[in-house]
């Protein structure tokens, strides 16, 4: 493969060889609440594919299950040096955050309407 940059110009092997690795890492979904199960699929079904999330190892020969931790992110698999991930959200349990958050939002805007509105008096009604 040719490639310059403003002063040189030179050549940078570049291999085509794909290794020919059927390793698949599938979860059943994509975001979990806290303590829920995570269902981990994994290709090749036949040999064992070492699957490790939040620092926890084990051995899959198709599926296997991690409880859903609120620290840990990423599922990881790894068969014969080849090592795959898939990101993962783990959500609250906490519904009321989001709520309190929206109101301190419109509480802020409604005092910044009437600090405006006192100052500013006829543009806004």
């Amino acid at each position: 493969m040719e490639s310059y940059n403003h002063f040189y110009e030179f050549d940078v092997p570049c291999s085509l060889k794909i290794p020919n690795n059927a390793l698949k890492l599938k979860t059943d979904k994509t975001a979990y609440k806290q303590g829920e199960s995570i269902k981990v699929e994994t290709s090749p079904k036949n040999s064992p594919v070492n699957v490790i999330y939040c620092g926890e190892e084990k051995i899959s020969y198709g599926a296997v299950e991690f409880p859903a931790t609120e620290k840990c992110g990423r599922v990881e698999a790894e068969h014969e040096g080849v090592r795959i991930s898939r990101n993962i959200e783990v959500m609250h349990n906490r519904s009321w955050s989001l709520l309190w958050r929206i109101l301190t939002l419109v509480f802020i805007v409604f005092v910044l309407y009437k600090i405006i509105a006192k100052y500013v008096g006829g543009l806004i009604p």
